[in-house]
């Protein structure tokens, strides 16, 4: 069963978002999504790259879209979120073991 908030996010996704305010005209992409925002960037493996790349690709979706779903998703969720923590926990454990 999904929610309605997780069908928005499936939405977004897949780039059918009827609920997105119109985009202001010939304004770049990049300064309308730092507004009221903060960049948040990270460092993946070579294989992580090439995944995340070809998912969105198939998605037709960008990453920064990806990311911002799979965030809103694990905020509402919270069997997805505690899921989260105990993998989190998980590589820890692991990475002070090596």
């Amino acid at each position: 069963m999904t929610t309605k908030r997780t069908e928005q996010v499936l939405a977004a996704l897949r780039g059918a978002n009827p609920s997105a305010p119109a985009e202001p005209a010939g304004e770049p992409a990049l300064a309308r999504s730092r507004r009221g925002g903060v960049r948040f960037t990270f460092d993946v493996s070579r294989e992580q790259h090439r995944f995340i790349r070809q998912f969105v690709l198939d998605s037709e979706t960008t990453a920064s879209a990806a990311t911002r779903a799979l965030w809103a998703l694990v905020q509402e969720d919270s069997a997805l979120a505690e899921r989260l923590r105990g993998s989190l926990a998980f590589q820890d454990e692991a990475q002070e073991e090596s």
